[in-house]
């Protein structure tokens, strides 16, 4: 670079001789020169760090901040290309430029480059950790829903434990059948113990076995209860025609099954009410239980309200309040076969989105599992409570 006092001594040694005109030219290509370099060293100081790149592109991205590290480097990289072309249209500009300053304009542009690359292979970098954050967060949502929806299918699917004070078929016998000994609990002196048969066992409300017995020993309550509809408990007619669950033999009304189906998205399956199996209704409705109309249609069964009257009515006890817990579990085991289905078909997804949809269907199946257990809880209470009252009207 040339200094002042050398501009000075110049003109000063040209002034005394004959080339008077050509100081003039002399100084104002010198102010020119002077002017320049110091506008490359103005760009030097707004980019300092292009000294210590190497070192500053070694360091990793931080989790906590990487969103905040992303925008920087998009900012970085604006920053340097804008100086890059900058400095190519200096040297396009001036075609007549002194070799040392066209020397330095071209080292900074090669660093302006280096830094260029550089810094977008960061970026891709920090772009691809995003990428592997964003697949693993959704992996890890599916298999959170998957398992929990899993989990709810399997209980409901299971065929429910007998507890074992209802294992036990207890049969009233005269009391002299039954050897007096002290060691014997009194409660149980008048009663004798012997095996049961495999019970059929429902969530809440014990079903009736769907074996016909012969003709001359079936009883007439019984055979009034096939003639009506466990859930809403009418006749079967011609304008509540019975239908048949394929998968587990039950029958209930085509009323209650059509409500039944309104709980499930596009019809697609029906939940018995009384064993919880699932019957698909994609392809066709429910077919008609013919044997139950035949039944319907018989002599004999006219004659079975006298009957009715002896069943007792603690038979009946909680029949509306199943039908709604139905209901309300089908519904949401519905949502959730629905959101799942939403988490599978939208990659895309935003995080929030995707925890909020998450967070939906684990509550959904806390409140299943809180109404199976209550309800396990209450079916044992009333079997405890009826076999006392057994116990009671025998002593």
């Amino acid at each position: 670079m040339i200094s002042g006092k050398t501009v000075i001594f110049l003109y000063v040694l040209l002034s005394s001789t004959k080339y008077v005109h050509l100081s003039l030219a002399f100084i104002g290509i010198c102010v020119i020169y002077v002017i320049k370099n110091e506008d490359l060293d103005a760009m030097d100081q707004m980019a300092p760090e292009a000294h210590d790149a190497p070192q500053a592109v070694e360091i990793p991205p931080q989790e906590n901040n990487i969103r905040e590290v992303a925008a920087n480097e998009n900012t970085l990289i604006d920053e340097l290309l804008r100086q890059y072309r900058g400095g190519i249209e200096m040297l396009q500009n001036e075609p007549i430029m002194p070799l040392e300053r066209r020397r330095n304009i071209t080292e900074r542009v090669e660093d302006r480059s280096r830094l260029v690359e550089q810094r977008l292979m960061r970026q891709q970098r920090i772009d691809r950790y995003m990428r592997l954050r964003r697949e693993e967060d959704y992996r890890n949502a599916q298999n959170s829903i998957q398992r929990a929806i899993e989990g709810n299918d399997r209980q409901l699917a299971r065929r429910p434990v007998p507890e074992p004070n209802l294992n036990v078929h207890v049969a009233p016998v005269a009391s002299e059948a039954t050897p007096a000994q002290d060691t014997q609990n009194p409660i149980d002196r008048p009663f004798a113990r012997t095996p049961a048969p495999e019970p059929n066992v429902s969530k809440w409300l014990p079903a009736a076995p769907e074996v016909k017995p012969p003709q001359e020993t079936q009883n007439p309550v019984r055979q009034q209860l096939r003639l009506k509809c466990n859930i809403c408990l009418e006749n079967y007619s011609m304008t509540r025609i019975p239908r048949v669950f394929k998968e587990c033999g039950h029958s209930i009304c085509d009323v209650c099954a059509g409500r039944l189906q309104n709980v499930v998205d596009n019809f697609s399956y029906v939940v018995c009410p009384t064993c919880w199996k699932i019957t698909n209704t994609t392809d066709s409705k429910l077919p008609k239980n013919y044997a139950l109309i035949e039944d319907q249609m018989a002599p004999e069964a006219h004659d079975a309200p006298q009957a009715v009257e002896i069943l007792p009515q603690e038979n009946n006890i909680g029949v509306v309040e199943v039908v709604e817990v139905n209901f309300k579990i089908g519904a949401h085991l519905a949502r959730n076969r629905r959101d799942v289905k939403i988490l599978q078909n939208d990659p895309t997804m935003s995080l929030e989105r995707r925890r909020m949809i998450r967070n939906s269907v684990q509550d959904r199946s806390r409140f299943i599992n809180r109404v199976i257990e209550s309800g396990k809880k209450r079916f044992v209470d009333e079997g405890l409570i009826r076999q006392q009252r057994i116990v009671e009207g025998g002593s």
